[in-house]
Parts: C-alpha cells; structure tokens; sequence
C-alpha cells in the first residue's frame, strides 16, 4: 500500500488491528459458530464483492458494521489525524522504513567489501 493509500483506510487498519489482538489474546477459545456435517453445504449470507483498493474496503466494512449494528454513522472519526493509534501505526510504519533503508545500505556495502575481499582471498590461497 502506499503511504497515500495508508491515510485513507484508518478504520480498516485499526480493525484488524484489534481482531489480530483479540485473537492472540484468546487463540484457544471456541468459537460458537455451528460446525458442519459432512457433506453438507455452507453458502454466504452475501455475495463476496471484488475488492479492488483499501478504500473500497474501508467503505464495505464500514457499511458491512452499520449494517450490523456494531457501529453508528454518528460515531466514525472525523478526523483520522488525531487519532492516536493512526498516529502510532504511522510512526511504526516511518521507523520500518528507515530501518529497512539502513539495512539495505549496509548489505550493499557488506556486498562491496566481500567483493573486493575475495581476490585477497584467491590470492592467499596461491600462496
């Protein structure tokens, strides 16, 4: 996703976010949805929609909560650049990236160095 993209969808991320959370929290807890005979057949309440971008996402799920009655169309934030944990994914997602560039330099140059090595090397080997 690009860091244009990575603005728009908050709701989305902070969502799966909490599920991810949720569910390392409690990994073994049983789940109350009916299990199935064999044989039988399991269809989806809706028709799956073809996710074409995160913002297409971001509004499905958000219809998809309204709909449900988990969320109010009163109670969506307004403003995604207060929003602390936007503002901490944000931070993470700079750091990744700095971290990531740093790496990147350094194999670069360690790639350097053992390329200039190796004739050294060949070389002693002679003798």
């Amino acid at each position: 996703m690009s860091s244009s993209q990575d603005a728009s969808v908050p709701f989305t991320q902070r969502l799966v976010s909490a599920l991810i959370e949720e569910h390392a929290a409690n990994p073994k807890e049983k789940s109350d949805l009916p299990v199935c005979k064999d044989g039988e057949n399991i269809t989806p309440l809706k028709v799956n929609k073809t996710i074409s971008n995160p913002v297409n996402l971001e509004k499905i799920v958000m219809k998809e909560l309204e709909e449900q009655g988990f969320l109010d169309k009163e109670s969506q934030v307004k403003n995604p650049q207060h929003d602390e944990i936007m503002k901490e994914i944000l931070r993470v997602q700079a750091e990744v990236t700095a971290i990531t560039a740093y790496n990147c330099r350094m194999l670069k140059q360690v790639l350097h160095m053992a390329k200039e090595q190796l004739p050294r090397q060949e070389l002693r080997k002679k003798i």
